[in-house]
């Protein structure tokens, strides 16, 4: 698998071995749900600027949650999770979220854990139809909630291909046009999931993600 660096554009806690990576979502699937690693719920939802040029993806017109499908394991990729996405042009703003939670919920509750001890985020994925990703990194239930787009995000550009983008959570810091500033060290010391988004308008496409990796 090709290496690369990714360019910057634009109470339950979960503590990892000292020294070892932390496997955030190699998934796996239950009943036909994809989860993450330890049990962490996976689903997509989409958001736009213009309602009457909504975005749509894989399960979009199912009830919620809107969940992506199961890519079976093929030569040498294992099992993996795909969706599709169709953000509409006449959007000043929109794009289409694969929200992972680390943990089960916990009480209907997202579960939070303990990330600051790492240095990086990895992502292997395959993007189709989009040339850049956000990600997204989120803390909610956990005494940090904030208005969604105000969360530490660091975008990146992608191709098609399956490939492993490592991201330095240094990079990762709140938008500039957030309404309320936050220290990205403090979501990561209570992360409760992480989100990739395509947020180019318009685009068209498809999106495969094989595993999302946080390393020291």
């Amino acid at each position: 698998m090709k290496k690369l660096f990714a360019a910057l554009l634009f109470s339950t806690l979960g503590f990892a071995q000292a020294g070892k990576p932390l496997a955030y979502a190699d998934f796996t699937h239950t009943d036909g749900q994809m989860l993450s690693t330890r049990g962490g719920m996976v689903m997509l939802f989409g958001f736009e600027q213009n309602k009457k040029a909504p975005s749509t993806y894989t399960s979009s017109d199912s009830p919620a949650p809107h969940l992506p499908v199961i890519a079976p394991a093929e030569g040498s990729l294992p099992p993996r999770i795909s969706y599709s996405f169709d953000i509409k042009e006449n959007n000043k703003f929109a794009g289409v979220v694969l929200q992972v939670r680390g943990l089960p919920d916990v009480n209907g509750k997202q579960a939070p854990e303990d990330v600051s001890s790492y240095r990086t985020l990895t992502l292997d994925a395959d993007f189709v139809g989009t040339n850049a990703v956000r990600i997204e990194l989120i803390s909610k239930d956990s005494g940090i909630d904030l208005p969604d787009g105000n969360y530490p995000s660091a975008t990146f550009k992608v191709g098609p291909g399956m490939r492993s983008y490592t991201i330095p959570l240094a990079w990762f810091k709140p938008p500039d046009y957030a309404q309320a500033k936050i220290d990205p060290k403090l979501v990561l010391q209570k992360l409760t999931c992480v989100q990739v988004v395509v947020p180019v308008v318009p685009s068209k496409g498809v999106v495969q993600v094989e595993r999302i990796t946080f390393d020291r």
